[in-house]
């Protein structure tokens, strides 16, 4: 990505502060290369003093910075571009308090991603979304445990290429599972 636009000061300071406050996307920011399409709403229009903007890879991860300025907080769902499928999905139920930022990866895969220690992940296996900031994936002893950072509760959307084994939570409280 690059930090030194002058057009996006504020993503350029919000990069530059999740560059060196979200573990593993220090090394990832750098392969951002692509524009995406700005992140719009499903209906209307974003809020005065919030936007969006998204960044890919060519090997088709991506991250959507929302930054919102306002006095009020933004509740909403956005349409952003899935590089991996190569069309627009949505993220839903998106909730940024006012005053606050967020760093939302959509297509990120679960080996050679943020988790330097997941070779056993297939290709397929991906974060589809997180409504919340991913901070760190890692996958010992046959455990995946991710660490999120919000401002209030989020969500994320997994592909896996087969079905998990033991226990589901470690920490948290899935409100759903579903496996097809």
């Amino acid at each position: 990505m690059d930090i030194d636009d002058e057009a996006h000061p504020k993503i350029r300071n919000a990069t530059s502060k999740w560059k060196c406050g979200l573990k593993g996307w220090g090394r990832l920011i750098p392969l951002l290369t692509h524009t995406a399409p700005a992140p719009r709403p499903v209906s209307g229009k974003l809020p005065q003093r919030v936007s969006a903007g998204q960044r890919f890879s060519p090997r088709a991860f991506s991250a959507v910075t929302v930054i919102n300025q306002s006095a009020a907080p933004y509740r909403g769902s956005l349409k952003v571009y899935h590089p991996g499928r190569k069309r627009s999905m949505v993220l839903p139920n998106l909730h940024i308090p006012a005053g606050e930022a967020l760093w939302l990866p959509v297509h990120l895969p679960l080996g050679g991603g943020l988790c330097a220690s997941c070779p056993a992940f297939a290709n397929q296996d991906h974060v589809v979304y997180a409504t919340a900031e991913l901070q760190a994936i890692e996958y010992e002893n046959g455990i995946l445990s991710m660490e999120f950072a919000a401002p209030v509760a989020g969500e994320v959307l997994l592909q896996l290429s087969r079905r998990p084994s033991g226990p589901y939570l470690a920490g948290g409280r899935p409100t759903a599972f579903d496996w097809d």
